[in-house]
């Protein structure tokens, strides 16, 4: 069976369907009647030469074909809007449904991977559909006429003789196609890994260019590509024993069906019956001789999409409904007991309690793998804490409801192959160009701006090529400014600015979201010295809480760190 939301993509078009179907037996009729018409013409000829009536059956038999031809058409151009809506309807509803799913699941699963299931799916509806309605039952519908026919015309042994070289064929069809399908599910493995390499080999092309390895990569795709190839010579070799065996069974039918009618009655059979009977048959083997690939191509489809229905089933999604539920973060943000875990079991975050008061600003700070950046993405619902809760304004939140209203900017700036405008402007979609502008100034881009011809409306190039990685973040912020969270996470998400321009960037937050609770991590300790509350890490635990000064006066960790940083600023004033 298929699912049900591939079956609901087709239902709003029931009609097209009904009328396509209504076409496919009018086209079969005509079709069928073809032999009848055809020897009678022949046996008329024999016996009139050309005669007013053979003429006339000639022309009846020219529009006949005619007809068929014509109804075949009309049936695919009446079918094709069917096939394109449940196409777009199939792919919006998968890349929905992938948008819901946790970050947990995308980190197991490659986006080019992805992406080439959805495509693959989107055609496979296609085949499912076209192939199964208007090939393989009419396959098996013209070999039943034909039986019918020649039961009336000949004797019902001539019928039996095709009703036997039918399932023989059908027998030998599908011993065949199970056979393919585990062929073809290893060689769509192979062809997924060769997507990933590839996908996986352009996102870091400047990681390839800066080592020189783009051999490295060729050899990494010339692997995939010899699995893909085996993959692909197995498939095609069985391919290949599939057609001859079935095409020995339709030719033996052909030849024994033939000898059946000449031998059967106790008249000579006319010139005229001996070719309907041949037009018969070979009307009915016609469609069952390809009926083999087609079944293959079906049930390959097939595959396809339960594929894609597997993945979309292997994590319940969150309702569309969560992330336009505001939540209003009146009191405090607190987490108990976060704990984080990698696969292998090594401890990220260990056990951490935190408060985070509405309208403050809360700096994370400490040293390289001190576990920042996991506590952080704990609280705003990107990964889920193995032990521990995150309560808001003291009742327990799911993550996807924290990921509904905190906003998260990394220090790798999410950016789409788009203008500026439009990556600024994709928080808040209904925002007017005034709007916009005043988040881009606010951010500092202003500069940015006036040095291309195109200002704001300038395209900004895959994963934002055309920018300076400071001109990144700041649209990055400008896109936050614009469209801000009861909790804002900014993590590294000014890294490439200048220290002046990184503390006048986050002031401007502070200031235009003034009811918002602020999650800071910087290396640059001289930004965040205001900030109302500092939690210095080390090893996965907070071990110090405070403000600056505090944390001076104590003399540990963010001491230790202070100067450090000082001393690194000192050299950089003086080099």
């Amino acid at each position: 069976m298929l699912p049900p939301w591939i079956l609901a993509a087709l239902k709003p078009a029931c009609g097209r369907v009904a009328s396509a179907l209504s076409l496919l037996l009018l086209e079969k009729a005509i079709y069928s009647a073809l032999p009848l018409v055809f020897g009678a013409l022949i046996n008329l000829f024999v016996a009139d030469q050309l005669s007013p009536g053979v003429l006339l059956l000639l022309v009846g038999y020219g529009i006949a074909g005619f007809l068929v031809v014509a109804a075949e058409q009309v049936r695919e151009l009446a079918f094709l809007p069917v096939i394109q809506r449940a196409q777009r309807r199939l792919v919006s509803s998968a890349l929905v449904e992938l948008h819901a799913k946790s970050p947990e699941f995308h980190a197991g699963h490659a986006s080019p991977a992805l992406t080439r299931l959805i495509s693959r799916a989107a055609w496979s509806l296609e085949s499912v559909f076209s192939v199964g309605l208007f090939d393989i039952v009419p396959a098996i519908l013209q070999v039943l006429i034909a039986m019918g026919i020649l039961a009336v015309a000949v004797d019902w042994q001539t019928s039996a003789v095709l009703l036997l070289m039918a399932a023989g064929y059908a027998a030998v069809t599908l011993r065949a196609v199970n056979k393919q399908q585990g062929l073809y599910r290893r060689r769509l493995d192979a062809d997924s890994h060769i997507n990933a390499i590839v996908g996986d080999s352009l996102f870091n092309r400047d990681l390839v260019a800066a080592y020189g390895n783009a051999n490295e990569e060729a050899r990494r795709l010339s692997v995939g590509q010899d699995a893909l190839e085996r993959a692909w010579t197995l498939q095609k070799r069985q391919q290949a024993t599939m057609r001859i065996w079935p095409t020995l069974i339709v030719q033996s039918g052909i030849v024994l069906i033939l000898l059946a009618t000449m031998l059967s009655g106790d008249e000579p059979v006319t010139a005229g019956e001996l070719v309907m009977v041949n037009m018969l048959v070979m009307n009915a083997f016609a469609p069952l001789q390809s009926v083999g690939l087609l079944y293959t191509a079906f049930m390959q489809s097939f595959t396809d999409l339960r594929a894609l229905d597997h993945v979309l089933a292997q994590e319940t999604t969150a309702p569309p409904s969560a992330a336009r539920a505001p939540l209003v973060l009146r009191t405090h943000l607190e987490g108990k007991g976060l704990t984080a875990t990698t696969r292998a079991g090594a401890r990220l975050v260990d056990h951490v309690d935190l408060t985070l008061p509405t309208g403050t600003i809360t700096a994370v700070v400490g040293p390289s793998g001190a576990g920042k950046s996991t506590l952080v993405r704990l609280i705003a619902g990107l990964s889920e804490p193995a032990a521990g809760e995150i309560l808001w304004d003291g009742v327990p939140i799911a993550p996807n409801a924290l990921r509904a209203n905190s906003l998260y900017v990394s220090q790798t700036p999410a950016l789409f192959n788009d203008t500026l405008l439009y990556n600024i402007r994709y928080g808040k979609l209904d925002a007017s160009d005034g709007d916009a502008m005043r988040a881009a100034l606010e951010a500092r881009l202003g500069e940015s701006f006036q040095t291309r011809p195109d200002g704001i409306e300038s395209p900004a190039g895959e994963a934002g090529v055309n920018l300076s990685g400071g001109e990144r973040q700041r649209v990055c912020i400008a896109r936050a400014l614009l469209a801000p969270r009861p909790l804002m996470i900014l993590d590294e998400a000014t890294s490439q600015l200048d220290s002046v321009t990184e503390r006048a960037v986050i002031a401007n937050l502070h200031a235009a979201v003034t009811d918002a609770t602020f999650v800071v991590i910087t290396h640059r300790l001289e930004t965040i010295t205001e900030a109302d509350q500092i939690l210095y890490m080390e090893a996965g635990s907070i071990r110090e809480t405070g403000s600056h000064e505090m944390l001076l006066r104590l003399g540990g960790g963010y001491a230790a760190l202070w100067a450090a940083r000082r001393r690194e600023m000192a050299s950089d004033a003086e080099g």
